[in-house]
């Protein structure tokens, strides 16, 4: 069996005149993009120029922000996933050992937030619907409870 290597600097996989999918190199680094039949990007997966890699799924309709971006870059692994308006749940494990879940409301104020550090505290954080914290527990990994309620106004 003989094998062949075709080299270009862009592959499009085309329907037609429409561009459906891409495989180009973009500031060096490669990127794989998926179009819906208007052209849009639904999936894009990419390189960073450090090598590091980035999947991004992009809504429907009208919407060109992605809707889940997951990426792995110096600091750790992040997945974000967007909701209507600036609604926004965003997961992460640090490589120092920190995980950690922020929600944020549609208004994109800071709702709540929950991390677990790399000894086992767990640290809980609430916040009012302006983003201000209102109520916060720490647990230890021994079982030690702290906790702070926001100052009454």
């Amino acid at each position: 069996m003989s094998s062949r290597v075709i080299s270009a600097s862009e592959f499009r996989l085309t329907d037609g005149d429409r561009t459906r999918a891409s495989l180009a190199l973009e500031k060096g680094a490669p990127v794989l993009a998926l179009l819906d039949e208007a052209g849009h990007p639904r999936l894009r997966a990419a390189l960073d120029a450090a090598g590091l890699p980035s999947v991004s799924l992009f809504a429907g309709g009208e919407a060109r922000q992605p809707a889940a971006v997951l990426e792995v870059d110096d600091k750790g692994a992040h997945v974000l996933l967007r909701g209507a308006g600036k609604q926004e749940t965003y997961v992460f494990q640090k490589a120092d050992g920190v995980a950690g879940l922020v929600l944020t409301g549609a208004d994109g104020a800071r709702r709540g937030e929950i991390k677990l550090g790399p000894k086992g505290d767990i640290d809980v954080s609430l916040c009012d619907a302006a983003g201000k914290p209102s109520f916060a527990v720490t647990v230890s990994s021994d079982g030690v409870v702290q906790r702070s309620d926001a100052p009454t106004r």
